[in-house]
């Protein structure tokens, strides 16, 4: 029973660990404002030649580039976790774990954007979800491919 249990914490805990985290970015504490003072504190620090020859619009252009990463980073790790667990729980690596995936990952896009609708620093955007549904589709094939590659036993270069 231990056992189970343990497997069980091993392999669930992980998506909804990570779900709260992506939905916890949707909060006024990670408006544009924020993540775009956090930018230039790091250039600041690790590269000030390259903060001193931005100018304030690539600056922003800067942080637009980081945030939209982000969607698609953040979604993509989710779509992984959701397929590991899956895989894990169920022994097995059908394409319902695929569509549980993508249609959780959906699910929160549009939770997360709903969220930011009603957040005053924050703005909604359909485009974000989308750049989120790409997030989890990239981690999906990610995950698949890594899956592959390590069925084989080893990975074997062209």
């Amino acid at each position: 029973m231990k056992e189970k249990l343990r497997t069980w914490i091993g392999y669930a805990l992980p998506p909804v660990i990570w779900l709260m985290v992506v939905l916890s970015f949707s909060s006024g504490s990670f408006s544009a404002d924020t993540s775009g003072r956090f930018i230039e504190r790091l250039l600041r620090c690790c590269w000030p030649s390259l903060l001193a020859r931005l100018t304030p619009a690539e600056l922003e252009l800067l942080n637009v580039v980081v945030r939209k990463l982000a969607h698609v980073t953040e979604y993509a790790l989710l779509a992984v976790l959701v397929l590991r667990a899956h895989a894990g729980l169920n022994g097995q690596r059908r394409p319902v774990g695929w569509v549980l995936a993508l249609s959780i990952a959906a699910a929160v896009a549009v939770a997360d954007e709903t969220r930011q609708s009603f957040t005053s620093a924050r703005t909604a955007a359909a485009t974000d979800v989308l750049l989120d549904c790409g997030g989890a589709a990239l981690g999906a094939v990610a995950f698949r491919c890594w899956e592959r590659i390590h069925a084989r036993g080893k990975y074997r270069r062209p």
